[in-house]
């Protein structure tokens, strides 16, 4: 169980540091700064089942906690890191599996979209 639970955590980790790499990062940043896919295999075993993160647009960044957990998909918990709002997932249930990273990605997906919808900006992720 633990060990699915890490592996989900990572595979999140990996989708905010690639996919959504535009208008999140991946915290902190100092140890995920330009890492190639070779040094991730390395540095994943940094995450254990929190992922941190916050966007990249301070405006985004304020609202993305409330943005996700509106959807009710699941659930995230606000932090701050050097200052400034983060959002934190703890991987914790039992029945948490890897195709579990679909869902956060379209929940992720559709928390900027909206945003920048309403915002009247378009910008692909």
């Amino acid at each position: 169980m633990f060990a699915r639970q890490i592996r989900l955590a990572r595979t999140i980790s990996w989708m905010i540091h690639t996919k959504f790499a535009r208008v999140l990062e991946l915290l902190p940043t100092d140890r995920w700064d330009e890492v190639s896919k070779e040094e991730w295999k390395e540095k994943k075993n940094q995450t254990g089942i929190i992922v941190l993160f916050r966007a990249k647009d301070g405006k985004l960044n304020k609202v993305l906690e409330q943005r996700i957990n509106e959807q009710k998909t699941c659930f995230v918990s606000g932090t701050r890191w050097e200052r400034n709002e983060a959002v934190r997932i703890a991987v914790a249930g039992w029945d948490a599996q890897i195709e579990d990273a679909k869902v956060v990605e379209e929940v992720l997906e559709e928390a900027v979209a909206t945003f920048y919808k309403n915002k009247r900006e378009v910008r692909s992720i």
